[in-house]
């Protein structure tokens, strides 16, 4: 970010999460940050010009800036689609629908995620990584919040480079490397499903 001069957010998940509730708020975000870009990757859908041109109407039609809207396709290997992350300063998570996997690799790579949550487990996955790692500052409660969270992070540079410098070091610090503890609280879990229908026999 300091080197470039500008703050460049992305996301890399499948076009099917993003919609255009999704765009609505990217391009607000875009609208409040001037020089802000937006990169979005997918191995092979953004190849395809009707594609390309869906998203160009779908941001334009939302009042967003297409032409700081970089869609990118690869066929990186694991390890240069993780080093991708390292060109992007915030990840905009997907809404209702969050990251799971394409979440962790960006906190694992140092890039803070914006994440809204909501009342299913699809809309909490990304929460589900940030609560252990201390980040429930990083989840909204609505789409306002989510998008005043994305531009105040954009906004403090400082923020942004402590979070890359410590990010990983919570991650392997965390429950979420610690495989016997996952074990246990998976067996707990299980044991209180177990003993609930003891208790009260099969629902009807």
């Amino acid at each position: 970010m300091r080197t470039k001069g500008f703050v460049t957010f992305g996301c890399f998940v499948s076009p099917a999460r993003i919609n255009p509730v999704v765009i609505r708020s990217w391009s607000r975000i875009l609208a409040r940050l001037p020089t802000a870009k937006l990169v979005l990757k997918n191995r092979t859908a953004f190849r395809n010009r009707e594609i390309q041109s869906r998203y160009r109407r779908l941001f334009e039609s939302a009042g967003g800036d297409f032409d700081r809207v970089q869609l990118m396709t690869s066929d990186d290997s694991r390890y240069d689609h993780q080093k991708r992350y390292n060109d992007l300063d915030i990840v905009l998570d997907t809404l209702p629908f969050t990251g799971a996997s394409a979440s962790f690799d960006a906190l694992w790579m140092g890039v803070p995620v914006i994440t809204l949550s909501g009342w299913g487990f699809v809309q909490r996955m990304t929460e589900s990584l940030h609560v252990p790692l201390g980040l429930k500052d990083l989840v909204a409660r609505t789409t306002d919040e989510y998008e005043e969270l994305a531009v105040s992070v954009a906004r403090d540079p400082v923020r942004l480079l402590a979070l890359r410098q410590d990010l990983r070091q919570r991650i392997e610090g965390s429950i979420l490397c610690d495989g016997p503890a996952y074990a246990r609280s998976l067996e707990a879990a299980y044991r209180a499903i177990w003993e609930r229908w003891c208790e009260t026999g099969p629902s009807r």
